[in-house]
């Protein structure tokens, strides 16, 4: 997949809202099931925007993880991955990893993903720690 780009947010508007806005979703089909996307919790680290998303489908309902490069140049672009698609960028918060559906239900590389995210926590807690000291 490759990036969309805009020409520019809309006054007022932060990249955090528009990204909301633009994969948040919840409707019902024809036959009354339900589809949705809602971002439970999302967070930038630098231009990247990491999101827990909960995801309802027929006899499906878990939390993925979603990691969106941003770019501001030229408007404002994107490219979305989720986890089990194992993005490269891998500093996603405790906090959203924390809220994430168990690895087996998501597959791919989903855990290499997360255990890359862990070691790069635990390596910046480390690096704190030894400012501190």
């Amino acid at each position: 997949m490759g990036w969309t780009t805009i020409d520019g947010l809309a006054y007022g508007e932060t990249p955090d809202s528009f990204l909301r806005k633009e994969f948040e979703h919840d409707k019902l089909d024809a036959n009354g099931d339900r589809h949705a996307c809602l971002i439970l919790k999302a967070a930038f680290v630098g231009s990247t925007w990491y999101a827990a998303a909960r995801i309802v489908r027929p006899g499906k309902d878990y939390v993925l993880g979603v990691v969106v490069l941003t770019s501001r140049r030229g408007g404002f672009g994107w490219k979305e991955m989720s986890e089990d698609m194992g993005p490269y960028e891998s500093h996603c918060p405790a906090g959203i990893l924390a809220m994430l559906s168990p690895v087996e239900e998501i597959g791919g590389y989903a855990a290499e993903w997360r255990a890359r995210c862990f070691a790069n926590l635990a390596a910046r807690r480390e690096r704190t720690k030894r400012a501190a000291a």
